[in-house]
């Protein structure tokens, strides 16, 4: 079998560190030439104070390919992606946004209100009452180990933590520098949803 790993075997092992957890990502292959690589991940370490059984083990294989028809448009290019999230009250969601996360907001759409698009400098996200309370569905109240509902990309992570900090926003991780490259902080907003705010250490 060897001879299908023509080009590169490549050993990537890092560390991410989630409530206590800890993520190891094994050996990566690519595997017939530079257009499919295989992708080999596993957890190794349970959360603090627990144990995984012998027998339960997280794996996953990821097959990359390029594209087989490549973007031929000079001037396309995908700007920016907005999250959506399902809110109980979408005006005291917007509030929130805007006096604790210092975002702004020109209007709410609906009768009764129900949509907005809150903003700050590149970043957009969307708030969406359905009508019903309940509906709101954080990814680490599905598994723990989606641990986010969107990750932020800023200039200055230390400088958003210390605004954070004098607003009153419930920081759910301190900051830190991580292994994946980043130094990054989380919060939680007043639907339960985890935002993660962090700046590329390199």
């Amino acid at each position: 079998m060897f001879q299908f790993l023509k080009r590169h075997i490549i050993k990537a092992i890092s560390s991410l560190r989630r409530g206590g957890r800890r993520c190891q990502f094994g050996v990566v292959f690519q595997v017939g030439g530079e257009s499919e690589r295989a992708f080999f991940a596993f957890f190794t370490t349970p959360p603090k104070g627990h144990a995984w059984p012998v027998t339960r083990r997280h794996s996953s294989i990821y097959t990359e390919k390029t594209m087989t028809n490549p973007n031929t448009s000079a001037d396309q290019s995908l700007q920016f992606i907005a999250p959506y999230f399902i809110v109980d009250d979408v005006i005291q969601s917007a509030e929130f946004y805007r006096d604790k996360l210092g975002v702004h907001f020109d209007r709410i759409w609906g009768e009764p209100p129900q949509f907005v698009m809150v903003g700050r400098d590149q970043i957009i996200i969307m708030l969406k009452s359905v009508g019903s309370s309940g509906r709101c569905r954080p990814n680490h109240q599905v598994n723990p180990d989606a641990c986010w509902d969107a990750y932020i990309w800023v200039k200055d992570a230390d400088a958003l933590y210390e605004e954070f900090q004098s607003r009153g926003v419930k920081i759910t991780r301190e900051i830190e520098n991580m292994d994946y490259g980043c130094r990054d902080f989380d919060v939680e907003d007043n639907s339960g949803y985890i935002l993660c705010f962090g700046q590329n250490l390199y």
